[in-house]
C-alpha cells in the first residue's frame, strides 16, 4: 500500500516522536542532592542541628541550604568568587519561636583551611568552621559547621 505524501510525512513525524520518547525513557532520573552537615556549639543552642537537605543555587557562586529541624528553620549561605574559587562568605541563620540568630565568618574572613569548595562536584566541605555573630546586638552568638553541603 502506498501512502500519500501527506500521510507519509505524518508517518515519519510520528516515528520521530516515538523515537524521541524512547530516548527520554533511557535517561537516568536526576539525583537529588543531599548534605551531611552538623551544626554544633551554637549559642543559643537552638542552632544545633544535623542538616541533610540539598542546597539550592541562588546565583553563580552562591548556594543556600534551607531546612527545618523540629521548630527551627536553618539557612546556610555559601558565597564564593567563581573566578578564583575563594569562599568569601559563609553564614548560618536560624529562626525558632524565641527569635532569630545569624552567625558568619569573622570580619577577617573565612579560614580557607576549614573550607574545601569543589564547584565541579557541587560540594563544599567544612571542618570545624567557627562562625560568630550577635543576638539582639548584645549577646555573643556562635555556631560551628562540620560536614558537607551538596547542591
Amino acid at each position: 500500500m502506498r501512502l500519500s505524501p501527506r500521510r507519509s510525512t505524518l508517518a515519519v513525524l510520528a516515528s520521530l516522536l516515538l523515537a524521541a520518547s524512547c530516548d527520554d525513557a533511557l535517561l537516568p532520573e536526576p539525583v537529588t542532592p543531599t548534605s551531611s552537615l552538623v551544626v554544633s556549639s551554637s549559642t543559643p543552642t537552638s542552632g544545633n542541628a544535623t542538616l541533610t537537605s540539598g542546597a539550592q543555587v541562588l546565583a553563580e557562586g552562591h548556594v543556600r541550604l534551607t531546612e527545618a529541624v523540629a521548630d527551627v528553620t536553618h539557612e546556610i549561605d555559601v558565597v564564593w568568587d567563581p573566578a578564583s574559587g575563594k569562599v568569601t562568605s559563609v553564614e548560618h541563620r536560624w529562626t525558632s519561636p524565641s527569635g532569630s540568630t545569624t552567625t558568619r565568618c569573622p570580619s577577617s574572613g573565612c579560614n580557607p583551611s576549614e573550607i574545601a569548595l569543589d564547584p565541579d562536584a557541587k560540594t563544599v566541605a567544612f571542618t570545624d568552621l567557627d562562625l560568630v555573630g550577635t543576638v539582639m546586638i548584645v549577646t555573643p552568638s556562635r555556631s560551628t559547621l562540620d560536614g558537607t553541603v551538596q547542591w
